[in-house]
């Protein structure tokens, strides 16, 4: 994705979140607990769907400039154990049954 594209990518969805995607996303991730790998986060969507059950949350996205912008909301508010890795999903390294869920949107 270019860096225009991850720029502009939450505006040009804003009406989508606003519209439904917004309570799909609260209605997925509502019972979400324990440690959690979230594949392709994007620019971070999910975030504050996240409740205080989740102990730890992996996040995936190999695109540097959606990591660029998620990485930014992560230092408004964080308030959960999160890491962002870089390496796509068929790379990922962890052993298996590591988390308690795995998650994708979109």
């Amino acid at each position: 994705m270019s860096w225009y594209e991850a720029a502009i990518y939450d505006w040009f969805t804003q009406q989508s979140e606003e519209a439904c995607l917004s309570t799909w996303r609260a209605e997925l991730l509502k019972n979400v607990s324990g440690k959690v790998l979230e594949v392709g986060a994007g620019t971070g969507a999910n975030l504050s769907y996240y409740g205080s059950a989740v102990e730890q949350l992996v996040l995936t996205e190999p695109d540097y400039y959606m990591r660029q912008k998620l990485l930014a909301k992560l230092t408004e508010a964080e308030r959960i154990r999160v890491e962002v890795v870089k390496d796509p999903l068929e790379l990922l390294g962890f052993p298996d049954a590591s988390f308690d869920f795995v998650v994708g949107t979109l």
